[in-house]
Parts: C-alpha cells; sequence; structure tokens
C-alpha cells in the first residue's frame, strides 16, 4: 500500500490524542456565539468565549484564539462581532501567518474543521500551549 487508509489515520489521531489528553479538551459540533475581552490581554487579562451545542452551552476562558475556516487555498477572515475590540491575537492558520511565539503558555481555541484543524491543533501542542 501507498496511502494509509482513512480507517488507520483515523485509528492514529484518535490514539494519539488521548495519549496527550486532547480527547477530553476538544470539542466538536460546537457554535462560536460571543467572544468577550476581559481586563487587559497584555497583562493577565483573558477572553471569554462564549459556545453552544445541539444539548447545551458553555462559557470557556483562553488567552488566544486562532481561527480555521475556508480552505487551505481560499482562507474565510470571518469579522465576528466584537472581533475588533478583542485586542488579542487573531490569526488564520495557513499561509505562515501565525505568530508562533504567541501560542507558547496560551490558552488557544482553534475555529475550524477537518485535516487544517489538524495541523493547527498539532503547531499548538508542538510550540507548547498550554491548552
Amino acid at each position: 500500500k501507498t496511502w494509509p487508509s482513512r480507517d488507520s489515520i483515523l485509528e492514529m489521531c484518535v490514539a494519539c490524542g488521548e495519549r496527550h489528553g486532547l480527547d477530553e479538551k476538544t470539542r466538536f459540533n460546537t457554535s462560536l456565539e460571543k467572544l468577550e475581552v476581559k481586563g487587559d490581554t497584555l497583562n493577565g487579562g483573558h477572553y471569554e468565549l462564549h459556545l453552544t451545542t445541539e444539548d447545551a452551552s458553555e462559557t470557556l476562558k483562553v488567552s488566544a484564539l486562532i481561527s480555521c475556516p475556508g480552505t487551505f487555498y481560499n482562507p474565510i477572515d470571518i469579522k465576528w462581532p466584537g472581533r475588533d475590540e478583542f485586542g488579542g491575537y487573531v490569526c488564520h492558520g495557513s499561509y505562515d501567518s501565525i505568530n508562533y511565539d504567541k501560542l507558547k503558555d496560551a490558552s488557544v481555541c482553534i475555529v475550524g474543521h477537518g485535516g487544517f484543524t489538524i495541523e493547527n491543533v498539532r503547531t499548538c501542542v508542538e510550540r507548547k500551549s498550554k491548552k
């Protein structure tokens, strides 16, 4: 075989996620409803993400946000309400646009799906993001 099967790739991703504790921190089928800046984000402040799923809602405290909408060859820059006031680091995770120095020890939110998002999760793990 030249390429691994879909099932073997899925099995490898699940095992890796479980090994690194990502399965406990990953959310699928989740909508970002609102983002709020809390304090000075460069001096101990954070962001609150208001998330909803089909069954529940929650507020998540993070120190960084990565957005991965669109496709690799056609990235989409979403202008969420309040984004201009966000004051934090927001980028599209393609074309070398991520400032890797901002990932270390950061709580990161990745918005997107598929392999592109998995690549950004791997980048956060490699760059020692906190969560």
